[in-house]
């Protein structure tokens, strides 16, 4: 074997940790060894040999002894490394703004998205006794699938129909480890809910409140600061407010104590406590609370037939234990009505807005997946800007290779090098956070009021500069990491003969980069071009019905028994077109049955969960709904008055092939079904159509009056609702609401993530712009000369661009390829959770695709065409 190679490491441990004049002649005895050591023995004993004898002279006296800098030393060498740097900095300027910019734009999006991350889950954390605190949800089998929330229908919690009973009484009194306990009932959700009215004197207001057991106020910190604090509610008689209610009706919080206010124009409550306004970090929002003994009364206007049950443990209760006995209660409960397999599970407080949706009946997703998603954006569009730096700097690295030869030869260190490094991309840092932070603080109250969010900068929280801090220092670390020793390991002799190339290891890494934030920014683009389609679909897709020019308001107090008298005069009033009325607002049916439905032809096993919903003889033509099979309501026909319509999915999963004629029993009536509607939409896009049923009452305590203006008269028909509604319901203040508005309010949750993905993903496209402006930046630097000489040699100006840019397009190219298949796979997957969406189509990737090639091209175009343009002998004179 000729030269034989020993082992590297064993020699570069002793040159490190050896005296520099001891490890020279160590080497050169070790190697002329081991050639005869290859002779004798064969390489591999050779190298066990050689690695042998290296570890024996690692001796006290062959040492390194460290070198003592002393404190004014080391403060004045920092002090020196601080003055370089900022003296690249400011000499750099063009550089040095590049990654500013883009470190602080990357800074702008991981900053808000931590923001609004930090306000979601900060929800129902302010409570004291908040690790105690847990929400019951329920899973129970439904008709075609197993149902889950955390509102329990009082069917389940009352077997004999008594909405008045508490679960909540039975779980205190039964279940070890359980302190209190409490129902919560906001009055003014839908299906049925709606502000109620409060009146004192002359005052009438419309507020939203709640209905809830004596514990609730000891369980949750909302606290109070007039009146009763032990237990304010004991009562039927007995109201809570906020403050704010209190300003309403009264000069001061003090002075509402004791007073009576008239509610709903029907029963007189006394203001027994005044509460500190709920804070907006609550997920329950109200400014009054009702007691749990005014519904025994039957004296409260529910919203819904379900309600949720909150828990507090004791402080030693272990909440599987507590979850396990919790389990069976309701089906011990229910087996006086047959067997329903129901049970009940507990999640923690905080974790309940969170983790909304239900998938076989267990909470399993909802805001928690637009968290995790956006973390994901704000972690990658920093490390975009990241990339642009260490890009960047790399790139640079020729400019700056005569200035580290001379300071190696003038005696500098790879750890002094590397430490000035690191010292300037950690200034460049602080710079970019300063700017970053500036810039969230002025953009925050313009996102809030077009978002509908309530993020705010905590510019008083130490925790919150100790972290920006620490991430400034991570980022200049990080960022400037590979620079640093890069730079630092460049060859003396090359580097001053000027033959200083970038190795092929360097050029990948480079071109990796640029391949990595293309990829990531094609994909941001992507998902958002596809959200933004799909919101624009959900929210105008035609539902099967015209919500155009719908308004409605609530059937309440004297519009009970006075509904046909408002219905025809209003209908005779400027700017109304129809009026009729229906049990809920046609968008937003929540409410599903389905043991108290039987018909026709059902076999013993069949479970159809009802939709139901109650209307007047007009709501199909106010509602533009189309029957294709039988016909509608009429007032002509004494009967229809206990018929039934039934839309096609109803009669897809009866079972029944002819059901004009065939008899429905449901609510104690029994009555023939004498038309199908076509399918429209009574939810969200998120759920699939369901099974509707429909009937005929006009004299319901509850519902929802429809209105459909004339086309442009909506100010002359809000005006003809005021006069009829303040003249025949006078103790109610009219309120309505527009069908359209309240239908894309369905989807704000979207609206809001879509428009924050909008934002997130110009910023790292205009970051993955920088990042290829200074890349061809430096490289026009770096080819000038090259360049030249193609003008010399007669080549066009289109010819130099196309050469110059033709690397530029090959890599995003590439990164146009890898992020397609990943967009795809994650752009179905969110799809999939609606139930009716847009198709993924090839023009969607093929829009990304140009739309990205063109921002690439105006990126580099400008230094492109300005070097192009250059004059030849100005290039090349000094050759």
């Amino acid at each position: 074997m000729n030269n034989p190679i020993p082992p590297k490491w064993p020699g570069n441990l002793l040159r490190y940790i050896c005296k520099d004049h001891l490890t020279e002649e160590i080497e050169g005895d070790l190697a002329e060894y081991y050639a005869d050591w290859v002779k004798a023995n064969g390489q591999t004993q050779a190298d066990r040999t050689y690695i042998w004898h290296a570890m024996k002279f690692v001796r006290p006296y062959a040492l390194k002894r460290p070198q003592i800098i002393s404190e004014t030393n080391y403060i004045t060498m920092l002090g020196n490394h601080f003055k370089l740097a900022k003296r690249q900095i400011v000499n750099g300027k063009g550089y040095s703004l590049l990654n500013v910019l883009s470190l602080a734009l990357g800074l702008v999006a991981f900053i808000m998205i931590s923001l609004w991350i930090s306000h979601e889950r900060s929800i129902d954390t302010f409570h004291s006794n908040q690790s105690r605190l847990y929400s019951l949800y329920y899973t129970a089998d439904g008709a075609d699938n197993t149902l889950g929330g955390y509102p329990i229908p009082f069917e389940y919690v009352s077997p004999q129909w008594d909405m008045k009973d508490a679960l909540s009484v039975e779980i205190k009194s039964s279940i070890p480890g359980v302190a209190l306990a409490t129902e919560y009932h906001p009055l003014y959700e839908l299906p049925w809910g709606y502000p109620h009215t409060f009146q004192l004197g002359d005052q009438l207001h419309k507020l939203e409140g709640s209905m809830v057991n004596a514990d609730f106020l000891q369980m949750f910190s909302f606290d109070i600061i007039a009146g009763e604090k032990n237990n304010p509610l004991k009562t039927a008689n007995q109201i809570a407010i906020s403050k704010r209610m209190a300003s309403l009706f009264f000069e001061d919080t003090e002075s509402a104590i004791g007073k009576t206010l008239r509610y709903e124009n029907a029963t007189n409550l006394v203001v027994s406590a005044v509460f500190d306004d709920v804070d907006h970090r609550s997920s329950m929002q109200f400014d009054y609370l009702l007691s749990w003994e005014l519904n025994k009364l039957g004296k409260v206007r529910r919203a819904s037939n379900q309600w949720v049950t909150y828990l507090l443990l004791e402080e030693n209760a272990n909440p599987d234990n507590v979850e396990l006995l919790l389990k069976d209660l309701l089906k011990e409960r229910l087996t006086e009505n047959g067997e329903i397999d129901v049970t009940l599970g507990m999640l923690p407080l905080d974790k309940k807005q969170l983790f909304s949706e239900f998938e076989n009946g267990v909470p399993t997703g909802g805001k928690i997946e637009y968290i995790r998603t956006f973390s994901w954006v704000g972690l990658f569009i920093l490390v975009l800007a990241c990339i642009n730096f260490t890009g960047l700097a790399t790139a640079r690295s020729i400019k700056r290779a005569r200035e580290i030869g001379v300071r190696k030869v003038m005696g500098s260190s790879k750890s002094a090098l590397i430490t000035q490094f690191l010292i300037e991309s950690t200034l460049l840092s602080f710079l970019a956070m300063i700017l970053a932070i500036s810039m969230v603080w002025l953009s925050i109250p313009a996102l809030n009021s077009a978002l509908g969010l309530q993020l705010s900068v905590p510019i008083y929280s130490p925790e919150a500069w100790l972290s920006s801090i620490a991430i400034t220092l991570s980022i200049g670390v990080f960022a400037g990491a590979y620079p640093a020793i890069f730079l630092s390991s460049l060859n003396i002799n090359r580097v001053m003969k000027r033959d200083f190339k970038f190795s092929p290891a360097t050029i990948w890494f480079q071109k990796g980069l640029v391949i990595f934030q293309s990829a990531i920014s094609v994909t941001m683009l992507l998902v958002t071009l596809v959200a933004y389609q799909q919101t624009a679909y959900v929210k105008n897709s035609h539902l099967g019905y015209d919500r155009e020019n719908v308004m409605y308001v609530t059937i309440e107090g004297d519009l009970i028994d006075k509904y046909l008298l408002f219905k025809n005069e209003l209908i005779n009033m400027p700017g109304i077109a129809m009026v009729d009325r229906a049990s809920e607002a046609p968008h937003a049916m929540n409410f599903e049955i389905a043991e108290a439905i039987d018909w026709q032809g059902k076999e013993s096993v069949s479970k159809v969960g009802f939709f139901p919903t109650s209307v007047g003889f007009e709501f199909l033509d106010l509602m533009n709904l189309e029957v294709i099979n039988g016909r509608g309501f009429s007032r002509s026909i004494p009967s229809d008055t206990t018929a039934f319509m039934i839309n096609e999915m109803a009669v897809q999963q009866m079972g029944i092939t002819e059901p004009i004629g065939k008899w429905i029993s449901a609510w104690n009536k029994k009555g023939k079904i004498i038309g199908v509607l076509k399918d429209y939409h009574i939810n969200s896009l998120h759920m699939p159509i369901r099974p509707l049923i429909m009937d005929v009452k006009e004299g319901l305590e509850f519902g929802k009056i429809l209105i459909k203006t004339l086309p442009g008269q909506t100010v002359t028909a809000i005006e003809s609702i005021e006069t009829i509604a303040n003249r025949l319901n006078p103790n109610y203040p009219v309120e309505y609401e527009f069908m359209d508005v309240e239908y894309a309010n369905l989807y704000q949750q979207e609206e809001v993530a879509s428009s924050l993905a909008n934002i997130f993903t110009v910023i790292s496209l205009f970051i993955c712009c920088l990042g290829l402006f200074g890349l061809a930046m430096t490289s026009a630097e770096q080819r000038t000369k090259e360049i030249g000489i193609r003008k010399v040699l007669g080549a066009s100006l289109l010819n130099i661009v196309k050469t110059f840019s033709s690397s530029f397009i090959f890599l995003v190219c590439t990164a146009i390829l890898l992020a397609t298949p990943i967009a795809w796979v994650l752009l179905q997957d969110w799809l999939g959770d609606y139930a009716y969406h847009i198709e993924l189509s090839w023009y969607y990737f093929a829009a990304a695709a140009l739309f990205t090639l063109v921002l690439t091209m105006l990126s580099i175009s400008v230094q492109t065409v300005q070097t192009a343009l250059m004059n030849p002998v100005d290039t090349l004179k000094s050759e």
